[in-house]
């Protein structure tokens, strides 16, 4: 290169310094980055097509691409290249290990019978340039450049700069491996490879920054092993230090990589739960059925010195969100709660605070007094009509009620999510099935009632139950009159997954004579290809839109949308939730023709809601 250019040379040198320089002041976090930039920098100024780092395990048996640059227009080969197996090219392999380099002028010159001609060949490189970076351990990688559009001959100086600056690459990579240990022990458990104390610490910090811009809460949950010390007594602390190896490699397979794992000492470890909900409720839903879900993963019989060992263990939960500055306040909330769970004599899970506690503790014993309803016919339906512009009575919608013996009646967002999260949706849903189906047959004979189409709200898992379309098949039990009646209520969300499945049930349903409403329309998963394809009869307009329809122009552009696509499918459209004159005489104005929602009536009980038809004296 000098006696071409001495100016060019002086360039490299200068070139190799500046990233000698960033080189040494570079963090370990920051390195590859930094590597990233050198490639560049030398694949263009060598006029390479790709330059790029392979390094290899301790015993130089495998070998894999960890970085790469290509010039624009040249494929990238990074993903292609990993965990390769380093004696398939054993020709390179014996001059890496001799410290020389591998230079290869002209691709069709080397033996094309040869494995690494076919890698070359594969990769459509013409001339390629590789260095090793040897240390006093051995091979820890190699440099390389590839050109795939043209060939070259690399001069001895080339070759000499570019094993320079694999020299200082292979430093900058030895060092960024050793700072990395030194983190290793500073933030991580040595024994079972997870984060520590200290680094729960961060990234509790961390959660609470981003708690602060998001307004969702948090869970830091305590795990703690029952009568550990006892175990290690018994088995010794080699048995402890293996069953505590194989419990968190269960956490570590088991615990979502947005969410971290550390083990805070002895045999408590912690799950940091981000993120969690904006609801509280809704947390304490989430994070108990995880800690459920993770006793039944930790507390499966362990295998210890040819023996099974059976554990139980605790939970300790605080819940919390950015409202909260102080890193330690988690920690020590979810100590005291691991403490309460240890005192009440362990194998059980505790909330920090006394009213989460509680509402916990109200959610178990919901589910257990909705099972009991179920048995005991608690469950009842009221109805609530839908009027034309007129206000005359055109059809109804069967909502469910809960005739709690102790709390009344309960309305359904008390009791339908829990039902959701139980799999009691699908025992509760055919009961409102039935219930409803009861009802059209008492009114069957009656000239106004008989004439008026029910709605019934149908849940995502109920739909997707195997058994759903032959329990509707014999509910209605091919009654002309019933299946008329009966109309089905499903949700956007149904339809993102699985739509071919939903088209074949609903056609099954449709062909016994029933018809189907897609409820809240406009708020999921709304696409004019799915409105071509399924069997609707009904589209409802959402009452988001509704209730904004008289004041804000976007609510009524969406439902004005709504109302058109409705006409020219062919399908009847329902403003649901109409609470006001004024959003009535705009929704007319538009060319609604049904209505439901509090302006006309709520949902009434049967006789009461008869009386109403019958009446006719509804007010609008």
């Amino acid at each position: 290169m000098r006696r071409e250019s001495d100016l060019s040379w002086k360039t490299f040198l200068e070139m190799i310094s500046s990233l000698s320089a960033q080189f040494v002041a570079t963090p370990h976090h920051k390195v590859d980055k930094v590597i990233q930039q050198a490639l560049d920098r030398v694949g263009r100024y060598f006029n390479a097509d790709r330059s790029y780092i392979f390094l290899f395990s301790d015993d130089a048996r495998l070998c894999s691409n960890t970085h790469e640059w290509c010039a624009e227009g040249v494929t990238e080969q990074i993903e292609g290249l990993q965990n390769l197996e380093a004696d398939i090219f054993p020709n390179w392999l014996r001059s890496f290990n001799d410290a020389k380099p591998v230079h290869i002028p002209q691709v069709n010159d080397i033996p094309s019978d040869s494995v690494e001609y076919g890698i070359l060949a594969h990769q459509s490189v013409q001339s390629a340039l590789m260095v090793p970076m040897n240390t006093k351990d051995g091979l820890f990688g190699m440099l390389g450049l590839d050109l795939v559009r043209t060939h070259k001959s690399w001069s001895d100086d080339e070759i000499a700069a570019i094993r320079l600056l694999a020299g200082n690459i292979c430093s900058l990579l030895q060092r960024q491996r050793a700072e990395q240990k030194i983190d290793r022990l500073a933030f991580f458990d040595t024994l079972t490879g997870l984060a520590n104390r200290s680094l729960i610490r961060e990234r509790i910090r961390q959660s609470l920054r981003s708690s602060q811009r998001s307004s969702l809460y948090n869970a830091l949950i305590i795990i703690d092993l029952d009568r550990f010390k006892s175990l290690n007594e018994e088995y010794g602390h080699l048995c402890g230090d293996e069953l505590l190896s194989q419990m968190a490699e269960r956490l570590r397979r088991f615990i979502p990589e947005s969410d971290s794992l550390a083990r805070l000492g002895d045999d408590e470890f912690a799950v940091l739960v981000d993120s969690v909900s904006s609801e509280l409720t809704d947390t304490l839903t989430r994070v108990k059925k995880l800690c459920e879900t993770l006793n039944e993963v930790c507390t499966e019989p362990y295998k210890l010195d040819g023996q099974r060992v059976h554990i139980s263990i605790s939970f300790g939960i605080s819940i919390f969100d950015g409202d909260i500055t102080d890193v330690e306040v988690p920690l020590r909330q979810s100590d005291i709660a691991i403490r309460r769970a240890k005192a009440s004599g362990g194998n059980t899970i505790r909330f920090y605070d006394n009213h989460l506690e509680v509402l916990s503790v109200q959610r178990t014993s919901l589910l257990q007094d909705m099972r009991q309803a179920l048995l005991n016919d608690q469950f009842e339906l009221h109805y609530q009509v839908l009027v034309d512009a007129n206000q005359k009575p055109v059809a109804c919608e069967a909502l469910v009620r809960w005739n709690h013996p102790e709390r009344g009646l309960l309305l359904p967002g008390v009791f339908i999510p829990f039902a959701e999260e139980s799999g009691l949706i699908v025992r509760l849903g055919r009961k409102i099935l039935s219930l409803a189906c009861e009802q059209l047959q008492i009114w069957q004979d009656d000239p106004l009632l008989g004439q008026l189409p029910m709605s019934v709200n149908i849940s995502m898992k109920q739909f997707r139950d195997p058994g759903f379309a032959s329990f509707v098949a014999s509910l209605v039990d091919f009654q002309p009159q019933l299946c008329r009646q009966l109309k089905l209520e499903i949700t956007e969300s149904l339809l993102a997954v699985n739509l071919d499945d939903v088209i074949t049930t609903m056609d099954k349903l449709v062909a016994l004579g029933l018809t189907f409403s897609l409820d809240d329309f406009g708020t999921g998963y709304s696409s004019l290809s799915y409105l071509r394809s399924l069997p609707l009869s009904q589209l409802k307009i959402d009452r988001s839109f509704v209730c904004e329809v008289a004041e804000q122009a976007q609510s009524r552009a969406i439902a004005q949308t709504i109302l058109t696509l409705g006409t020219n499918l062919g399908l009847d459209v329902v403003a649901e939730g109409v609470e006001t004159p004024d959003q009535r005489d705009e929704l007319v104005a538009m060319g609604c023709r049904i209505f439901q929602g509090y302006l006309f009536a709520k949902s009434l009980p049967a006789a009461e809601f008869e009386a109403l038809v019958r009446s006719e004296d509804i007010v609008g």
